[in-house]
């Protein structure tokens, strides 16, 4: 998964007691919750009719410690890509044009 170094700072404090049957039981609870939407795609799919399975599921990895809100939304871009756009902010932007134009150079 890709992190910021916040996340990923937090993420290394929170493995120590990061419960990994608790988040397999989730990510299939998820995956179970969502699984009409595996036939949609971003351009079709009726987000109000799925409003509520949709919060459920971030609801239920976000409660989780080391994954929080942001965290969930990348779950969801992984499991369902062709539903949750990830959500790029500026500076990884930014990175990943300069990691381009290294490569060019």
């Amino acid at each position: 998964m890709v992190f910021s170094k916040v996340e990923e700072s937090f993420f290394r404090y929170a493995v120590r007691n990061f419960n990994l049957d608790e988040f397999t039981k989730t990510i299939k609870k998820v995956k179970s919750i969502l699984k009409p939407l595996q036939r949609e795609n971003f351009k079709n799919v009726d987000f109000n009719k799925y409003s509520k399975e949709i919060k459920k599921s971030f609801k239920l990895l976000a409660k989780i410690k080391g994954i929080q809100k942001t965290g969930a939304s990348k779950i969801l871009h992984l499991l369902f890509p062709k539903i949750f756009v990830e959500k790029i902010n500026h500076a990884q932007r930014n990175q990943k044009f300069n990691r381009k134009s290294e490569r060019v150079c």
